[in-house]
């Protein structure tokens, strides 16, 4: 019985194959404009027309939350060639250290 044994798979080649099934898998990116302080009752009371007040001012940083971990901050935009959609310019990578 003939039987062909096969090289095992370099580091790189082990590495490469990795990121070609893990960069097709998606991800949903947050970005937190800002919190707000409620009492239950405020909650409870919300209507349609209300307004929240955040701890954020206009043109401060936004924070940029990866599954559930913030990773950077940046500035809105918009994008008007998309309709006037939002973007974000990342200014600042907060931590390599995703786990």
């Amino acid at each position: 019985m003939d039987t062909e044994l096969t090289k095992p798979e370099t580091r790189h080649e082990m590495e490469e194959k990795s990121k070609t099934v893990f960069s097709s898998i998606p991800i949903t990116v947050e970005v937190m404009l800002g919190t707000a302080t409620l009492q239950l009752v405020d909650l409870m009371n919300l209507k349609a027309g209300y307004y929240l007040h955040l701890d954020q001012a206009i043109g401060e940083p936004v924070t940029v939350i990866v599954n559930g971990k913030k990773i950077a901050r940046g500035e809105l935009y918009v994008l008007e060639t998309l309709g006037d959609l939002l973007g974000v310019r990342i200014t600042e990578i907060m931590s390599s250290d995703l786990s």
